[in-house]
């Protein structure tokens, strides 16, 4: 038998709301700020260019990072969801006895 994972609806909804918090959180950092800071004081040179160049690419990267936790975060809410429906469905049809 595969091994199974089991987990109450409640647990991974929490986490998707956690997954949500983090890619905000991503996206609220100051990654090219001090790069252009950087770049600013050195004005005209290959470092200055490079720094702007860092700069914009990690910020494209955290991007990227935050929307693929939103991703994993509406996943995980959809699983959820589906395993409160089945919960409900399951629940409504046992009958005491």
């Amino acid at each position: 038998m595969a091994p199974q994972v089991q987990a109450r609806a409640g647990v991974i909804d929490d986490l998707a709301g956690e997954l949500g918090r983090r890619a905000a959180g991503v996206r609220a950092v100051d990654l090219a700020g001090p790069l252009d800071a950087a770049a600013s004081a050195l004005p005209g040179s290959r470092t200055s260019s490079a720094a702007i160049a860092v700069g914009i690419r990690l910020a494209a990267a955290a991007q990227v990072v935050a929307d693929r936790a939103d991703e994993m975060a509406g996943a995980a809410r959809a699983t959820a969801d589906s395993l409160s429906a089945v919960d409900a469905r399951s629940a409504s049809r046992m009958v005491m006895r």
